[in-house]
């Protein structure tokens, strides 16, 4: 909390393409996830510049992109 600037990542806007692109470790489900960025969002004072990781014929979809976009909106970020 007492940095300056955070760059975190999402990369899913389901769990399948969570799972799929991210590998993630099975204690970590996508859910919790992004609870954890938006909960981060709301509470940290620095800068937040999200990075989305757009991977051809996964997450360049209209309707996984929507779904990525959706999310990010209920954060409070600087830039993505």
């Amino acid at each position: 909390m007492e940095a300056d600037l955070v760059l975190p990542s999402l990369d899913a806007g389901t769990d399948a393409v969570f799972e799929r692109v991210n590998r993630p470790h099975r204690d970590i489900p996508f859910e919790r996830m992004v609870d954890g960025l938006l909960t981060f969002s709301q509470q940290f004072k620095g800068q937040i510049l999200l990075e989305v990781f757009i991977l051809g014929g996964i997450t360049d979809r209209l309707d996984e992109a929507g779904r990525i976009a959706a999310i990010a909106e209920k954060m409070r970020l600087d830039r993505v």
